[in-house]
């Protein structure tokens, strides 16, 4: 049995699986749509399957991270720079504060970067996430080479409006789920 599948396309600008009237799928959209590509595999672009898989896989993962509220307050996430050149991903009230701190347990720190957040544990949780290939140990982090500046605050700015296509595309972009 031939199904049609034209009533979708990929927008080559941001990646996102959109309908013919230019609105992106919603996550049961999507599953249909991957059930029916998977039964047409051979009628169709690989690449354009794996990405649309890929896309909804992130969809799943962080629109159920962006829900789960752990206390619904705000304060700061901080990037954190120690000697060995890992990065300390870490959340507090008051993140200068915390960076003394962490200077008389472990020694000389750096901070990177601070951003104000409307929920600090849940955007902690979901950077974790984001950057759990690159994870050394405990909050540790192996990024401090990437060009976080280039998208870090674009990020971060996602996850405060619970924009979960703007998530993944950042995520996809830099290449950070691979």
């Amino acid at each position: 049995m031939n199904k049609r599948i034209d009533f979708f396309y990929i927008d080559n600008n941001d990646k996102i699986i959109r309908d013919n009237n230019g609105f992106p799928l919603g996550a049961i959209a999507c599953k249909k749509l991957i059930k029916i590509l998977d039964e047409q595999s051979d009628d169709i672009n690989q690449e354009e399957l794996n990405l649309i898989k890929r896309r909804e896989r992130l969809r799943n993962k962080y629109e159920m991270l962006l829900e789960n509220k752990r206390f619904d307050r705000g304060g700061y996430v901080y990037f954190a720079l120690n000697d060995s050149s890992y990065v300390k991903i870490g959340c507090s009230y008051t993140p200068m504060q915390r960076v003394r701190g962490l200077k008389r347990k472990y020694g000389r720190h750096k901070l990177l970067y601070v951003f104000e957040t409307v929920d600090l544990y849940s955007t902690e949780i979901i950077l974790h996430e984001i950057f759990n290939k690159f994870h050394y140990k405990l909050e540790w982090y192996d990024i401090y080479s990437m060009d976080l500046e280039s998208f870090l605050p674009y990020l971060i700015e996602a996850i405060n409006n619970k924009e979960t296509d703007k998530i993944i595309n950042i995520i996809t972009e830099n290449n950070l789920d691979m």
